[in-house]
């Protein structure tokens, strides 16, 4: 087993939410950076998410969840705050069967779920039960999440930036270059992004960006703030 080798440098964790076609993995791969891959569970839609993780080591999964704003395009069995303990238990159950290597979930969509108390403590109670780690994307600033993560004893990650809000190449770059003083400024930072062609476009070109920081995985972020290697400053 190699023993991976930090450097002092702030970290940086890019968490790629929605991946779900092959072409998106293509695009990921090509730019050979540390980013960590969040596939959508399967669906008839987008059936094939657990092949493509297994092409990682490093991966999360994207979990939907119910969002305030009722136009959103939903998928396949989201997690809505009416949804019984059953229902997500059976979900993590398909999801652990699905990703066997997945140690991480975070939520896609989730404003109205993540801020819903009852529906989080149901949620955090069964990821726990299942070994799973909930990584915040912080849809809504009423979020329940460092509430539950307290009372579950696990560490709080969420994310700060989002990168690609807008599909602008010189707006990904300005989110770039905010994570890395995030991250400069408090030990470590957690930024999402999207697989736009625009962001696959600024990633490419905002390498340099990246230069005083080390990009690392969801996992290892995890791995060192748990043994406290690192932590908030």
């Amino acid at each position: 087993r190699t023993e991976i080798i930090y450097t002092n440098k702030p970290k940086l964790v890019i968490i790629m939410d929605d991946l779900s076609f092959g072409y998106q993995v293509k695009e990921l791969k090509k730019l050979n950076m540390k980013i960590t891959p969040s596939f959508f569970p399967p669906s008839k839609r987008h059936p094939n998410t657990p092949l493509y993780a297994k092409q990682f080591k490093h991966y999360m999964v994207h979990f939907p969840m119910q969002a305030t704003n009722s136009h959103f395009r939903e998928e396949e069995n989201t997690l809505h705050i009416d949804s019984s303990y059953q229902f997500i238990e059976n979900r993590v159950k398909e999801i652990k069967k699905w990703f066997p290597q997945d140690k991480f979930v975070n939520n896609h969509t989730g404003s109205k779920f993540t801020a819903d108390l009852n529906s989080m403590k149901k949620l955090y109670k069964i990821i726990d039960k299942y070994g799973l780690i909930f990584v915040d994307s912080r849809t809504t600033a009423k979020t329940k999440a460092p509430l539950l993560a307290k009372k579950y004893n696990q560490i709080l990650l969420s994310r700060e930036v989002f990168l690609d809000n807008k599909a602008d190449v010189k707006y990904v770059l300005k989110q770039l270059k905010l994570s890395v003083k995030k991250a400069k400024k408090h030990g470590y930072a957690i930024a999402i992004c999207h697989p736009h062609s625009k962001t696959f476009e600024a990633l490419k070109e905002g390498k340099n960006i990246l230069k005083g920081v080390e990009l690392i995985y969801i996992d290892e972020l995890y791995n060192l703030a748990k043994t406290d290697k690192i932590s908030r400053l």
